[in-house]
């Protein structure tokens, strides 16, 4: 024992050299490999990355092992971290990387792990968040005489957070596409929000309602060479007019205008309250179908000539017979020029 004793301050220092050599040894052959790691910002709700940032930043994490030990390590055994809970202003901060490897690698003996930088400078804001209003995307045209006249989203506004310059930047978000292809009647659809912006997070993204409000296109059209019919002709009386014709114009859908024609409508000259031959102004009224509006006629009233003598270019038994419109229609009178 007190052999064991002796010198014993030169036996401690012997053998912790023994020790340093054999690490030292061990160190000097093993093998290392380096693997490129992205570095992912952990948000502390009141900090972020300036919208600016460069988000590609990368971290070299070197691995000092045996060969046979390194072959079985991946990028995908490490994950670097760039904690923002240490910065509490806005402006230009110095972050520190941490990096923590896999459980699998931490159970390698020998492991020597080293990473560079440990610190990134980099720019920062406030993380703030706002509503902004939700328009639809849509896409294709409604049928032929039809078109979308507005359009409703519930909810009509979505939440957005991120760097306050990239939130106060956006206007509006849209949805993903919705069809109008062929629609006759209103469309409506489940639709998501899309954002293409990668610093800006949509906490509820899913399930907005989708409204498309489609009408017939509404148009006008003038209706040319309506003849002018002479009713309540005094008897013994004849009209010696040359055939009159007038012109209206037209208002409505444009599925029920491209049907009309000069034979729809009716044109007609009361002569009721005339009793003698010679000259006479007369009003007009103009009858047409009941799903168009007449707004305009070219003439409000003409002259009618009378004769008791026998008739020349225009002959009336003194009677008149409506038009009949088809079922559904009625009559639409206007008396005079609009």
């Amino acid at each position: 024992m007190n052999k064991l004793l002796e010198n014993w301050p030169v036996k401690i220092l012997c053998f912790i050299a023994a020790v340093l050599i054999f690490f030292f040894h061990e160190m000097s052959t093993l093998s290392s490999k380096s693997y490129m790691i992205p570095v992912t910002v952990l948000e502390n709700g009141e900090m972020t990355l300036a919208s600016e940032a460069d988000e590609s930043r990368m971290v070299k994490v070197t691995v000092k092992s045996r060969r046979e030990n390194l072959a079985d390590i991946t990028e995908g055994d490490f994950k670097a971290f760039l904690d923002m809970n240490s910065v509490k202003e806005p402006g230009r901060a110095a972050v520190d990387i941490n990096v923590t490897p896999d459980s699998k690698v931490m159970l390698i003996d020998p492991l020597e792990l080293s990473f560079s930088p440990r610190t990134l400078y980099v720019p920062v804001e406030e993380y703030v968040s706002r509503y902004v209003p939700v328009k639809p995307t849509v896409t294709g045209s409604a049928a032929y005489g039809y078109e979308m006249v507005n359009y409703n989203v519930v909810p009509d506004v979505v939440l957005i957070e991120g760097p306050e310059s990239s939130v106060n930047s956006i206007e509006y978000l849209s949805t993903e596409s919705v069809s109008l292809n062929g629609a006759s009647r209103d469309v409506v659809a489940v639709s998501s929000i899309l954002h293409t912006n990668r610093r800006i997070t949509v906490p509820s993204a899913e399930n907005y309602k989708v409204v498309l409000y489609v009408r017939p296109v509404g148009t006008s059209r003038i209706i040319k060479n309506i003849p002018v019919v002479f009713k309540n002709i005094p008897e013994s009386l004849f009209v010696t007019n040359q055939e009159e014709i007038v012109d209206v114009t037209v208002e409505g859908s444009m599925l029920a205008l491209d049907k009309l024609s000069s034979s729809d409508f009716v044109c007609a000259a009361d002569l009721n309250s005339v009793d003698s031959e010679g000259s006479h102004v007369v009003r007009l009224s103009v009858t047409g179908p009941k799903d168009i509006d007449i707004i305009k006629v070219s003439r409000s009233e003409i002259t009618v000539y009378l004769s008791s003598g026998e008739p020349s270019a225009v002959e009336d038994d003194g009677t008149f017979t409506e038009t009949e419109f088809p079922a559904g229609e009625a009559a639409v009178e206007i008396t005079e020029e609009q």
